[in-house]
Parts: C-alpha cells; sequence; structure tokens
C-alpha cells in the first residue's frame, strides 16, 4: 500500500480504555501519597482564587506528568490517555493546570520548598536515600548548571558561564561514602545569573532539610562549594556591603597616584561571551567596581584564579593574568577568557616605573605537573565525584 499522507498530518494517540502506556506511575503515586505529598500540599500552598482550589490534587497530577515525561503544559494532555482515569481521581486539561501555575509568585515557590523539605524527610524514613556511618560526615555540595533553552522568548534565559543560553539551576545536594547525591534544595535563576547570588539562602534550606533526616543525627556536615561561591561580589552576604565600603574608599586613599590593581578574578573577559560568569566579577558588581575604577589613575590589573599567563591592554593600563605556580591545565577553558597566552608554571615580576612593565619568569629545569597528576587535586575531585578531560 502505498503511504500518500504527510507525516505532519499524521498523529499516534494511546486511547485504549483498559490500558496505560505507564504503568510506573502506580508505585511511584501510591508512594508520593503515603509519604504526605497530597496532604501536605493542601496544608502549606495557598493559591488564590478558583484556579488555586484542589492544589493538592493538581500538584499530583504536575508530578505524576513529569515523571511520566512531560516537559511542557501541553504534555500534560498525556494523563487523559487511554485508562489513565482509572488511575487519578480526577484528570486536568493542560489549560487547567497551567492556568494554576500561572497564579505562582515567589511566595507560593516557597511554599512549595517547604513542601518538598518535609516530604524529603518523610521519603527517607522510608527509603534509604541517604545513610550515614556512625561518625562519618554528610557531604553537602553546592553547584550551579546551566539549563539550555531555545528561543528568545523564553522568561529569565541569558548566557551563563558555559556560553549558551539557558536558565541557571542552583543545586544544594547530600551523599555519603554509601549514598548517592540526593537533592535537597533548588532554585531556577536567570541565565545570567551569577553563581554565588543566593547562595546564602540555598545553603541555609539545605541544612535545614538535612536537620529533620534520621542521617544528620549527631553528624556535622560538610560544605563542599567551587571558588565561584568564595567571592562576596554579588553573594548577597552582609560581609559584601563590609567590601563595598573599603573598596569605595580606594580612591580617596589613592588621590591623584597612580594605582597598579590586583584581585583573585579578571575584571574583564576577552571574549564576551565569558563576562557574566563566575570566571570574572560578578555582572551585578561590575558597574559599580567600573565606577570605583573611573576615579583612579589605574596602570595595570593584575589577576590569577585562571593559572594561565595573558598580556593584554585596555584603555592604556597593562592587564596581566598570573600563570599558575603548582600545576597546569591544558584544556581550561581560560583561553578563551583572558587570550592568547602560556600554560606553563611561573612567575611574574612587575617592573614599577614611570610605567608599568610586566615581566615572566619561567624556573629552570623543573617538572611541570598536569592538574590530574596533583595527588592532593585527585583527591579533592574524587570527593566532589568530579571528572575531568585528561
Amino acid at each position: 500500500m502505498q503511504f500518500k499522507h504527510a507525516p505532519a498530518a499524521v498523529s499516534a494517540v494511546f486511547d485504549d480504555p483498559n490500558l496505560v502506556s505507564t504503568a510506573g506511575l502506580v508505585p511511584m503515586l501510591r508512594l508520593a501519597r503515603s509519604v504526605g505529598l497530597d496532604e501536605l500540599t493542601r496544608s502549606r500552598l495557598s493559591v488564590p482564587t478558583d484556579k488555586g482550589a484542589n492544589a493538592g490534587a493538581k500538584v499530583m497530577a504536575l508530578v505524576a506528568g513529569m515523571l511520566a515525561g512531560a516537559d511542557s503544559i501541553d504534555d500534560m494532555n498525556l494523563l487523559r490517555h487511554g485508562g489513565m482515569g482509572r488511575l487519578f481521581d480526577r484528570t486536568y486539561a493542560p489549560s487547567t493546570l497551567g492556568s494554576f501555575l500561572r497564579e505562582f509568585r515567589f511566595g507560593h515557590v516557597r511554599q512549595l520548598d517547604a513542601v518538598a523539605s518535609r516530604l524529603f524527610a518523610n521519603l527517607t524514613s522510608r527509603a534509604p536515600l541517604l545513610q550515614a556511618q556512625p561518625g562519618e560526615p554528610v557531604m553537602v555540595d553546592l553547584d550551579d548548571t546551566i539549563i539550555e533553552v531555545h528561543g528568545y522568548q523564553k522568561q529569565g534565559a541569558g548566557f551563563g558561564y558555559s556560553g549558551v543560553r539557558g536558565l541557571n539551576a542552583l543545586l544544594a545536594t547530600a551523599s555519603t561514602s554509601t549514598s548517592a547525591p540526593v537533592i535537597l534544595a533548588q532554585r531556577l535563576r536567570q541565565g545570567k545569573t551569577g553563581s554565588p547570588k543566593g547562595a546564602a539562602r540555598i545553603v541555609g534550606d539545605a541544612l535545614a532539610v538535612l536537620r529533620r533526616t534520621s542521617a544528620a543525627t549527631g553528624v556535622r556536615p560538610l560544605l563542599r562549594a567551587d571558588s565561584a561561591f568564595s567571592e562576596l561580589f554579588d553573594s548577597g552576604l552582609p560581609e559584601e556591603d563590609e567590601q563595598w565600603a573599603w573598596i569605595e574608599t580606594l580612591p580617596a586613599q589613592a588621590g591623584p597616584r597612580p594605582v597598579v590593581l590586583f584581585t583573585h578574578k579578571p575584571v574583564w573577559a576577552y571574549a564576551p561571551e565569558y563576562q557574566n560568569t563566575h570566571l570574572t566579577i560578578g555582572p551585578q558588581s561590575l558597574p559599580r567596581f567600573e565606577a570605583v575604577l573611573a576615579q583612579l589613575d589605574v596602570r595595570a590589573f593584575g589577576s590569577g584564579h585562571l593559572h594561565r599567563y595573558a598580556l593584554s591592554e585596555r584603555e592604556g593600563a597593562v592587564v596581566v593574568s598570573a600563570p599558575s605556580t603548582a600545576f597546569v591545565h591544558r584544556t581550561a577553558v581560560s583561553a578563551d577568557v583572558i587570550g592568547p597566552g602560556l600554560t606553563q608554571l611561573g612567575v611574574v615580576e612587575y617592573q614599577l616605573d614611570d610605567r608599568v612593565l610586566p615581566v615572566f619568569r619561567a624556573p629552570i629545569d623543573i617538572v611541570e605537573p598536569e592538574f590530574l597528576e596533583v595527588e592532593q587535586a585527585r583527591i579533592a575531585l574524587d570527593a566532589m565525584g568530579v571528572t575531568l578531560p585528561a
């Protein structure tokens, strides 16, 4: 038989009233109900107007849809196929669930956080999600990632540290030597958000969740976060205000004298797509920092962080990226951030006169270990569960 229909005009529908295509939903939703998802949502989520009615059932439906593979509101229609009506007390049209979600404000997100933390505690009492041996620390890991999105109308989408258009997800996980990482807290943010923004709140939420579990009884958590979270710029911490109070006194202290400025991270990125990332000073702080720089006679900028020597110029000032003094990592992204340079051990000697002259000094007859050859680096990566390309 000759096929005469265009593919766009053909669709497959699972409509047998006695069958379901996702039978795994039965035990999953039974578990969700037994640990209180429906009850917790009804008692803690207060979405206004008639669109917020039956919040527990609607959240349960959304969870079921995501478990079944839905990644958009329209995909929630899969809960109305075949015999799904026999698994649920009621099924909702995608438009109904969409109207429910559009009533959400940030306060409702925080209410769902409260639901999730208590749900996690209930789950750990029924399943061995997080188990620690006596005296063993619980590792709490803080990190963010980019969720790639497509199209220019996606709310909050932007270019983050990976150079990919997307949204930024901040995650706090917990693990032990016998338990795989489980998510304690999470936040979805604008794609261009700097890593440390809101980190203090997430850590507080994660530790509060951990305290509700039996795994944390008598155990002191060990927090791990990379260098993206060690700076105060864009952190929102009280110490950031103290730092700014000091930074903004620099013009008065320096007066007309020339200045050589050293920062841990580069102020600017060589490639524009890396500017608003954790590899440079944060995007919210940069304009304020540049306002201070405009009042100074800066002759040179020096930075580290990227373990690669590079030399450039910006508005008459020398811009120096310091080399590594411990190891080299030849596959690092820093070449795109700071421009062409040298990936080798060394130091920079600054000769200060009428102008600043940086001179790269390489050690003679010394072994240059690769990053992955350094024992302490391997131990740290193993503890974090990170694998880097050789």
